[in-house]
C-alpha cells in the first residue's frame, strides 16, 4: 500500500482495512493478518498516519470503526508502542469534537 500514489484510492483501501481489522481481530486473535501488516516495521508509521488521518475525518469516515480500530491496537501486547501520546491526545480530541457536533452532514466541513 506505500507505494499507491493515488491517495483517493489509498484512503479507500486503508478504510476497508480498518473496517475488517475489527472483524478479523474477533475470529482470529492470535492470527490476524492486517495486525501482522500494520505491525512491520518498515511500514509502521506510514499505517499509523493513515489510521490518523482516517480517524481525523470523523463520522463521515467511520469513526467508530477507527476507534475499533485504535482499542484493539491499544490492547494488543505486539503493539504497544503503536501509537505514541500526541497520538493518543489527537485521537481523544477528535473523539470528543465528535461527541459535541450534532450528527448532521450541514455542521461537517
Amino acid at each position: 500500500m506505500p507505494h499507491i500514489v493515488d491517495e483517493n484510492t489509498l484512503h479507500a483501501l486503508m478504510s476497508i482495512l480498518v473496517v475488517v481489522f475489527p472483524y478479523y481481530h474477533k475470529v482470529f486473535p492470535n492470527n490476524n493478518p492486517i495486525m501482522a501488516e500494520f505491525l512491520i516495521n518498515e511500514k509502521t508509521d506510514f499505517y499509523k498516519e493513515e489510521i490518523m488521518y482516517l480517524t481525523n475525518r470523523g463520522s463521515m469516515y467511520r469513526l467508530d470503526k477507527c476507534m475499533q480500530t485504535v482499542s484493539v491496537l491499544l490492547q494488543a501486547s505486539q503493539s504497544e508502542n503503536f501509537f505514541n501520546e500526541n497520538d493518543l491526545d489527537i485521537i481523544i480530541g477528535v473523539c470528543l469534537r465528535e461527541l459535541s457536533t450534532p450528527n448532521t452532514s450541514r455542521t461537517r466541513l
